[in-house]
């Protein structure tokens, strides 16, 4: 039984990765309490997930706050302006239903739209992490890998929205969602979104 808790055994990697997992959500709830902070936050917590995934040491705390630093001016930028694309989306949707006006043309637009500002909200913070490029540089890569993939990009995200959806079945997989995130479940959904971002990207790069 001991050889279960040494160092290297599969019990201690479990305790080790949960422990990471506990810090690193402390650190993005704590860094994206303004809400305009949660760009960075996001980028900085892809950062450090990032590493550990890759295997490589990292000071979890020091590395998120230099990044967190790093990516302020960018990460709010698309944070800022996202949310702004998200409200004058919700305003059209609201139009169009209470109008009736859903089989208008204007509609497959606005559809487009809406699923292009879900897959940045899905992937831009991710690359900004990865990849030391131009933003417009990462968002014209991240536009154009909807385009070049699109059902691959959809099942991503269908498999990302995946805990939400599982958090609507019952009340209580609702409080225990909102109740875990105080501890674990945001860096474990951000850790998920990482591994299959990750798969996705890298597949992508071979490409090209």
């Amino acid at each position: 039984m001991i050889y279960f808790f040494h160092s290297e055994g599969w019990i201690a990697r479990i305790f080790t990765k949960f422990g990471q997992l506990l810090i690193i959500n402390a650190l993005i709830l704590l860094s994206s309490i303004p809400i305009v902070t949660i760009g960075a936050a996001q980028t900085a917590g892809f950062h450090v997930l990032l590493q550990l995934i890759q295997g490589k040491e990292v000071a979890i705390v020091p590395r998120f706050l230099h990044v967190f630093r790093q990516s302020f001016v960018k990460s709010s930028v698309v944070w800022i302006a996202l949310l702004l694309f998200v409200w004058l989306l919700g305003v059209n949707w609201l139009y169009y239903i209470q109008m009736n006006q859903l089989l208008n043309g204007w509609i497959i637009g606005l559809s487009i739209s809406t699923i292009i500002c879900f897959h940045l909200f899905q992937c831009v913070f991710f690359s900004l992490a990865r990849y030391d490029s131009s933003l417009r540089s990462i968002l014209t890569t991240d536009v154009k890998l909807l385009i070049k993939h699109p059902f691959r990009s959809i099942l991503l995200h269908s498999l990302t929205l995946l805990p939400f959806f599982l958090m609507l079945l019952s009340p209580y997989l609702f409080i225990f969602g909102l109740y875990s995130a105080c501890f674990f479940s945001i860096s474990g959904w951000l850790y998920l979104r990482c591994v299959l971002l990750l798969a996705f990207f890298r597949k992508y790069e071979k490409v090209d």
